[in-house]
């Protein structure tokens, strides 16, 4: 019996056991579980939910209860702008609402206007005469510190100077539009440059330049009648028919810089000479092929102008043929009515008989022919 009890308690405990290992399992599957559930979920952004604007809202018919999106909206639709207060929308609004057809065509009559002046409009931004303009409001220019001139005053002046064919083609609304525009950014870069000059001033009061520098030598930028002398020796060639050392002893001026720093300097003055000139070449080049244009321009118009005259004369020399065979086939149908033709069977050979006198006219026969002549020329066509 005893032997029966060990055995029923062990079985027990093996049961025991199994259930204890299947919770176990089953508490580990569903963490598992759980945890992937988390995993999948941190993947998925969160979707927030859209908040609507008011442009979403449906709009009322009613300017006035709109919002200024709404408002906004409805302009764009309507192609108006859509820029500006609340106030400015709802009257842009009320006043299209009021007679939409009107604003249509007010708006294309508009647009047609516009593109009519941008057909008439050259390309001034790469125009010579903007840069004769530019050149002119600078400091040498007779425009410079010429604020309150005429545009009109300004414009005629240039049509008869110089440069009058390269104003000629420019229209004047657009020459007095970036007249003003240029005159007035003229005046604003003198203020400028006034007010830093007198800054710069207030500074060299404050740390003035020194005339020489830490080696005790002059600094020959200071020297002014130096400066200007060599400048004016080397705008004249002076520099390349003289070496520098003979340059150097020929001026007395330059007698007191050593002729190591004199070298440099004159290195430096040619190439800021060599600089001007180019930008004085590109002036040109640029006006030459605008000249090149303009003429190839004017050619290309003279010969279209040409080759529709010379369709006109065509069509004319034409039409005076077609009156002049008009004419002759009315005066052959008075003849052939007079002629009293004696075969009825001969009417369809008018037109075959027109044309044989037609030639003979050509030819030089008389205008009167016989009966026989027709009789010939209605036979041979039998």
């Amino acid at each position: 019996m005893e032997d029966v009890r060990a055995e029923d308690a062990s079985m027990e405990d093996i049961r025991t056991e199994d259930a204890s290992i299947r919770v176990a399992e089953d508490a580990s599957m569903a963490e598992d579980a759980s945890m992937a559930e988390d995993a999948s979920m941190a993947d998925v952004p969160m979707q927030k939910k859209r908040k609507l604007n008011d442009a979403d809202v449906p709009m009322q018919d009613d300017p006035s209860s709109m919002t200024y999106r709404q408002l906004q909206k409805a302009c764009k639709e309507r192609g108006l702008k859509a820029n500006g207060k609340k106030e400015e929308l709802q009257k842009r609004l009320e006043e299209y609402l009021k007679d939409p057809a009107a604003h249509e065509a007010a708006k294309a009559a508009e647009e047609a206007k516009k593109k009519a002046m941008k057909d008439k409009h050259i390309d001034w931004r790469h125009h010579p005469a903007k840069e004769i303009l530019d050149e002119d409001l600078e400091q040498d220019g007779w425009l410079y510190g010429q604020d309150n001139l005429d545009a009109k005053l300004v414009y005629d002046v240039y049509l008869r100077s110089e440069h009058a064919e390269f104003f000629i083609d420019v229209p004047f609304d657009q020459f007095e539009t970036n007249f003003k525009k240029k005159v007035d950014r003229a005046a604003q870069r003198r203020a400028r440059s006034a007010q830093e000059e007198e800054w710069m001033k207030h500074d060299r009061k404050l740390y003035p330049r020194k005339t020489h520098n830490a080696r005790g030598e002059p600094v020959f930028d200071m020297d002014i009648e130096a400066k200007e002398t060599l400048r004016y020796d080397v705008k004249y060639k002076l520099n390349e028919r003289m070496l520098p050392q003979e340059l150097h002893q020929y001026r007395e001026v330059y007698g007191k810089y050593k002729l190591d720093i004199f070298r440099q300097r004159i290195y430096q003055e040619a190439r800021r000479n060599k600089f001007l000139n180019w930008l004085e070449q590109k002036r040109i080049e640029k006006r030459v092929a605008y000249r090149k244009a303009a003429a190839a321009k004017a050619a290309k118009k003279a010969e279209a102008e040409a080759k529709v005259q010379r369709k006109l004369r065509l069509k004319r020399k034409l039409a005076y043929k077609k009156l002049r065979l008009d004419r002759n086939h009315a005066q052959l149908g008075q003849e052939i009515i007079v002629l009293k033709l004696p075969c009825s069977t001969w009417a369809w050979h008018v037109d075959v008989a027109v044309h044989q006198l037609v030639l003979l006219r050509q030819l030089g026969h008389g205008t009167q022919l016989g009966h026989g002549t027709w009789h010939a020329a209605a036979t041979t066509y039998t």
